[in-house]
């Protein structure tokens, strides 16, 4: 086995890609939920979404 002299860099443009997604599924999600929410029109759902990750 050969080892390399230098480590190989981070690839920082797929983990901001990686991110970028992470943050765009959890924004749809709230999207989602806000816009169910709306439809409802019912604070107790709002709650329930919101208790629902929490417990």
């Amino acid at each position: 086995m050969s080892i390399k002299a230098q480590p190989k860099p981070p690839n920082i443009k797929a983990t901001t890609l990686v991110l970028m997604g992470i943050n765009f599924l959890i924004f749809g999600v709230n999207n989602i939920t806000h816009t169910i929410a709306q439809k409802e029109n019912s604070a107790s759902e709002i709650a329930g979404i919101l208790r629902g990750p929490i417990s």
